[in-house]
């Protein structure tokens, strides 16, 4: 019994040295000379518009590799703003002659899992890119698994452990699988070594390019003292292994972020490793529009012949891609918006009516020109009896391939309506159609075509000095940068120093859940609205823009307070707008205009003030702990 005890511990004690023994062979990273290889992966894959240029916000992931002493941080530059770093710790490649460059029988280090005569495996000159110039190959015809495992130079790991692995596999006609598998070693009964599959990768068949497959996993076994790779092919079919990896990180390096922010950029790339070694910095070029034609203005009637004959024409402008001068058109109507489309002889009625758009012409015409005028020929309205409403529109499309559409310009137009709060303007107010608000319409130059439900109104009303961007970002300058390029879901005050979009991309899963959030985010340049989004009840964020505010044509509901020194634009469209909060802006383009006759009863804007912007004004805004509550009757 004492002979037998003795023995047990000496076996004890040589696994140990034998555990010390790897750490170490494993820990030489001063013997690292090759640095880390980063590589790209964007959402959209490919520019989504025309000409080259994407029309949606980029998410971007850039992911690190080291076969030896570990990435040690991942760096980014967006043009010319500041380099962005994430460090990353334990991120030392445990796997010995990780890139199969070491001869053996067929590679050093590594052994075979079946010894299948029908399987051939072979160290071959086919590698992944930046991983040396030798892979580790599998031909198989059977349905059998073949595979390379490290089982005798397993890495040293300890139950409960969280570990990452990854491995790049190429493929060739493989009909069932090819992946790889992570089995734990641990110390059984008696002082044997057991093993215990605790993770696999998804399949990949067919044929596929080098590709990185990565599992993030717990060594969720008792004595455990390593774990090992087993990878391989199960069927008929070729398979190319290479990069392969485990380290004691909790998750793989790699960067998010999204890029929004329109025009040409340069993305700026590189990684470092733990001994130093920096990669070569990488970098791409790439061109983001968001935002459709706009700023739809200077709407002008030339009287061409009789009294219902006109030339209409409409300025339009887009700023970053240019305007594709060639998709300039326009239809009208004649009968309140019912049918849309136009005469094939514009100057009578008797003619065909097509319902679709036709050509306009513009000045100037060439394409790329940030600002052009659209016009229309001749156009006969077939009557002067105004109290039928007679409409016209307009689109263009850029060089992205945004297309912006035009209000429908109308005697009889669209409508809003203001729920539970006021307008105020600096100049006068006066509706196309008439407008409804719950409470107060104070302007200083008169006030027209607008009802109040309590009947307030205050005319010749003093002009209010409004805050610009400038000084409400003197306020409050201590600010962070969105999270990720997305919107928040915490409290804060936030800054974006250039064009934000806010789209799918950047709307973070669960922001409608999120309750209690106060938040603050400045946008230093245009903020562009292209996707719905939601707030909790106890919720709200106030943006303060410095640059125009664009809502896309399709959005129908968004929440917030919305300030901007510019332009705020609902653009063109049939679509009704709820507006959860409130906006003060300098200049206002209200350009929905529902289908058919219902704009005679349905508001086409509704803003709906919600109280609870007086708290995220007050926790975001002022530093001044007294609030008093007074009632106004």
């Amino acid at each position: 019994m004492k002979k037998s005890l003795a023995l047990f511990f000496i076996f004890l004690l040589l696994l140990e040295i034998n555990m010390i023994f790897k750490s170490k062979r494993y820990s030489r990273a001063d013997s690292d000379t090759t640095p880390p290889t980063s590589t790209l992966s964007q959402i959209p894959s490919s520019p989504d518009g025309t000409n080259d240029w994407y029309v949606s916000p980029i998410d971007f992931t850039i992911t690190a590799d080291d076969l030896e002493s570990g990435v040690r941080s991942i760096s980014y530059k967006l043009d010319s703003d500041d380099v962005q770093t994430q460090i990353f710790n334990n991120t030392l490649n445990l796997v010995q002659n990780p890139s199969f460059e070491e001869a053996g029988t067929p590679v050093n280090l590594w052994d075979k899992t079946n010894d299948d005569i029908n399987a051939v495996f072979t160290q071959d000159s086919i590698a992944a890119p930046s991983f040396g110039t030798k892979s580790a190959k599998i031909s198989a015809t059977t349905g059998t698994w073949n595979g390379y495992n490290n089982r005798n130079n397993f890495a040293v790991a300890t139950s409960n452990e969280n570990m990452t692995s990854s491995l790049w596999i190429k493929t060739q006609n493989v009909n069932l699988q090819v992946n790889y598998k992570i089995y734990a070693v641990y110390t059984g009964m008696g002082g044997s070594e057991q093993t215990q599959l605790i993770a696999a990768t998804s399949d990949i068949s067919g044929t596929n390019d080098w590709q990185k497959l990565t599992l993030n996993f717990v060594v969720n076994v008792d004595n455990a003292i390593g774990v090992y790779m087993d990878m391989g092919i199960k069927g008929s079919g070729s398979a190319w292994f290479d990069g392969a990896s485990i380290t004691s990180a909790f998750t793989q390096p790699s960067v998010e972020f999204v890029v929004s922010s329109n025009g040409s950029h340069t993305l700026e790339y590189y990684s470092t490793d733990n001994a130093g070694n920096e990669e070569t910095h990488q970098t791409t070029t790439f061109k983001i529009d968001t935002k459709a034609p706009s700023r739809f203005t200077n709407f002008t009637i030339t009287q061409a012949g009789n009294d219902h004959t006109f030339i209409v024409s409409i300025s339009v402008t887009d700023n970053t891609s240019g305007l594709d001068t060639g998709t300039a058109q326009f239809q009208y109507s004649v009968d309140e918006g019912v049918t849309w489309g136009y005469y094939s002889d514009f100057s009578n009625c008797n003619s065909t009516f097509t319902e679709d758009w036709t050509n306009g012409s513009t000045n100037p015409s060439t394409s790329g020109t940030k600002n052009t005028i659209i016009s229309t020929p001749a156009i006969d309205f077939c009557n002067n009896n105004w109290a039928v409403t007679k409409k016209i529109r307009f689109k263009i499309k850029d060089l992205a391939g945004n297309q912006g559409q035009s209000a429908d310009f109308t005697i009889n137009g669209a409508w809003i309506e203001v729920v539970n709060g006021d307008i105020f303007a600096n100049e006068g107010i006066s509706m196309q159609s008439s407008s409804k608000i719950t409470y107060l319409a104070g302007a200083v130059d008169g006030i027209s075509n607008i009802t109040s439900t309590n009947n307030w109104f205050l005319e010749d009303y003093e002009a209010m000095d409004f805050s610009t961007y400038d000084e409400w970002y003197a306020k409050n300058p201590t600010t962070t940068a969105l999270p990720a390029g997305k919107l928040p879901t915490t409290s804060g005050s936030y800054r974006v120093n250039s064009d934000f979009t806010i789209a799918s991309t950047t709307v973070p899963n669960g922001l409608d859940d999120v309750q209690d959030l106060s938040g603050l985010i400045y946008v230093n340049g245009d903020l562009n609205i292209n996707s719905n989004y939601e707030l909790h009840d106890t919720s709200g964020i106030i943006f303060i823009v410095k640059g125009d505010i664009t809502v896309n044509s399709a959005v129908s509901s968004i929440d917030g307070f919305f300030i901007t020194d510019a332009l705020f634009d609902l653009t063109g469209g049939n679509t009704q707008i709820d507006i959860f909060g409130g906006v003060q802006a300098d200049e206002y383009n209200m350009k929905r205009s529902l289908s058919g006759n219902q704009n005679s009863t349905t508001p086409a804007q509704i803003f709906t003030y919600k109280p609870k912007y007086l708290i995220v004004g007050k926790n975001q805004l002022t530093t001044n702990s007294d609030v008093t509550w007074l009632e106004v009757k």
